[in-house]
């Protein structure tokens, strides 16, 4: 009888990683994912149909920001069906690191750097509308200098990715991994601070103009707190 009863240890392998922590949140991240690349999709539709005076360069920031946005989420479907499809029922291809999981994380970085860096541009625009304050010129240098650090801590993240082979080894990059993802909502905040900021100088007796100022702010203030 012992024959056809093998042990738990050979049925399901103690595998040190925790599911609920690793591919329950994959899972999540992928639902999380979809619904915020409809509202992307959304959002191009939009800008596509009021876009016909804006820059070129602006437009191709649209686009790549929106290719960005759709691979990462091609990355994470692939990774999901790898582990709950492909390998289904095989606890032992849990704890490895599939290619696509890598590779979607490096993708969120240059998402992150690339929306980041269009911040800074816009306020060193808006600096040299009020290139005759002092304080409008040293805030768009700090934001600059926040953002050329947090894209080496993106780049030094990335690749400690490559280095790990399977989900056990995943706590020796936590500490790098929250490093980049809190210097990322610091420097977010700080860049829809510096913008409310430099638009409230910008503001005049007329009271369309601060109406539009306000606006204005309160859009920065959204996007740029709630960005990745």
């Amino acid at each position: 009888m012992s024959v056809f009863a093998p042990s738990d240890s050979l049925l399901v392998p103690d595998l040190n990683i925790h599911l609920a922590d690793t591919h329950g949140a994959l899972f999540i991240g992928l639902i999380i994912a979809a619904i915020l690349f409809g509202i992307t999709n959304l959002q191009v539709f939009v800008y596509l149909q009021s876009c016909k005076g804006d820059r070129i360069w602006n437009k191709l920031a649209v686009g790549w920001l929106w290719l960005l946005d759709a691979f990462q989420l091609a990355l994470i479907s692939h990774a999901v069906y790898f582990y709950l499809v492909i390998n289904y029922a095989n606890p032992v291809e849990l704890t490895h690191v599939v290619w696509s999981f890598r590779l979607q994380l490096v993708i969120d970085m240059v998402t992150i750097v690339t929306v980041q860096a269009l911040y800074a541009e816009r306020l060193w625009k808006l600096a040299k509308i009020r290139r005759h304050d002092f304080r409008s010129k040293i805030v768009p240098w700090i934001v600059t200098l926040l953002v050329i650090a947090a894209t080496g801590i993106c780049i030094a993240v990335s690749k400690l990715i490559y280095t790990i082979k399977d989900f056990t080894q995943f706590d020796l990059i936590k500490w790098a991994t929250f490093l980049a993802l809190i210097t990322a909502s610091v420097v977010d905040i700080l860049i829809a601070a510096s913008l409310c900021f430099t638009l409230a100088g910008l503001r005049t007796g007329m009271e369309n103009t601060n109406s539009v100022l306000n606006s204005l702010m309160l859009y920065f203030l959204n996007t740029g707190v709630l960005t990745r």
